[in-house]
């Protein structure tokens, strides 16, 4: 979790606080990252509060077929949550994910909240390091 604030207002865009956000398929392998979120739309001056969380499973869904934990596909649940409070902005994802998937890559589904209303659900590609 991450709250933070200014006790002077930036003069300059490129000092606002900038959130970590992803409008391409391809995602971050940042675990402080959101997989749905505009760029610098929600950029602010003021203070705000991001938290961040996800679970790794060794069985859930799919991994409780033998033969594929064995291959190595791990899932995982997460949920990250933005507030930004001088924009009346609360911004809510939550997704599964599945990696291992050829060993290379692996995919998200995520579905996304704006102030309590359902926004979108992506999908999303990551590539393991």
């Amino acid at each position: 979790a991450n709250y933070g604030g200014f006790l002077q207002k930036p003069d300059y865009f490129i000092d606002y606080k900038h959130f970590n956000g992803n409008l391409t398929i391809l995602r971050s392998f940042r675990f402080n990252a959101f997989r749905n979120l505009d760029y610098y739309w929600h950029s602010t001056t003021s203070n705000y509060l991001e938290v961040f969380a996800q679970h790794d499973f060794n069985k859930l869904l799919l991994t409780q077929i033998t033969p594929l934990r064995i291959y190595g596909l791990k899932e995982s649940v997460f949920a990250n949550y933005l507030k930004v409070p001088n924009q009346q902005f609360n911004y809510v994802e939550v997704g599964y994910g599945l990696s291992g998937i050829g060993k290379l890559f692996g995919l998200e589904v995520v579905g996304n909240f704006v102030n309590g209303k359902y926004d979108a659900t992506v999908l999303r590609i990551k590539f393991n390091r």
